[in-house]
């Protein structure tokens, strides 16, 4: 189990502070490998540097940032897809969480989406190094731009931003490449996982009490999906689309256009 540590721009108390309690985890774990940074790589490139030196020793792998909170079923969860789906191509990814509601009246506990989600998840060697990361760059303005913005339009804002170097993304680039490859994320209809990171201390999360709330409550216990093959939903595909796009992600004249106009003129006047 590696684990990647560099100082940010805390003070040496804190880095020093951090290291120990590292240390004292390691400890306590003989398979723990941990490797201490003399300066912070970024957010980007820590992740990307440290799973390709993980895919060199190992077919897959879960991966957890240091805000996120796994419940006690996730692993569960993740091993059992992980070794089922492992020949299975069209899947790319596994998540543990679920920031889009299923459709009313679905039972299901699992979906497929084209969205992949990178707080705490897991994929497979052979998917992770096949990512082009310049695949957007090369394409932009071509047909994948089109095909990303059907699947879920903030993710070519965030290749924009990440490209002004506004925002230091890398599962921006992930998602690109693996929606250009037509591969799936096994979604979860509850929540496995808890991101702490909406209190203002994380990269890109913000300070953000609407997502720190809706993902405080996760499942506890794991129990694999009733039928062999998880299915795929427009409903679900549409509410990915919608929770990922803003008014101007709409073609003008649509009702789903004019609805999200109404109901931002009347949050506007409730305030």
């Amino acid at each position: 189990f590696p684990v990647t540590i560099g100082p940010n721009n805390g003070s040496a108390l804190e880095v020093q502070k951090t290291r120990e309690v590292t240390r004292n985890f390691q400890g306590k774990f003989s398979r723990i490998k941990v490797t201490f940074r003399e300066k912070n790589m970024g957010l980007a490139n820590s992740i990307r540097n440290g799973l390709n030196e993980v895919f060199t020793n190992h077919k897959m792998n879960i991966i957890l940032e240091d805000d996120i909170i796994p419940s006690g079923a996730f692993f569960q969860m993740m091993e059992y897809f992980l070794l089922k789906e492992r020949d299975n191509l069209n899947i790319g990814s596994i998540t543990g969480a679920n920031t889009t509601k299923f459709p009313i009246g679905c039972r299901a506990k699992f979906l497929l989406s084209r969205r992949h989600s990178s707080w705490g998840w897991s994929t497979w060697s052979d998917r992770w190094n096949s990512i082009n990361w310049n695949l957007y760059e090369e394409s932009s303005g071509s047909y994948l731009e089109k095909k990303i913005h059907r699947v879920s339009p903030d993710l070519i804002r965030y290749a924009q931003l990440s490209k002004q170097k506004k925002i230091d993304s890398w599962a921006t680039f992930m998602n690109i490449d693996f929606i250009s490859r037509d591969l799936f994320c096994i979604v979860p209809s509850k929540n496995y996982i808890q991101n702490i990171g909406f209190d203002g201390t994380g990269t890109h999360t913000g300070n953000n009490l609407k997502n720190q709330s809706m993902l405080s409550e996760v499942e506890q216990f794991f129990s694999p999906p009733r039928t062999q093959n998880i299915s795929k939903s427009k409903i679900y595909d549409f509410l990915v689309f919608k929770s990922n796009s803003l008014l101007r992600d709409f073609p003008k004249g649509t009702i789903i256009r004019a609805y999200l106009k109404v109901r931002r003129i009347l949050q506007l006047a409730a305030k």
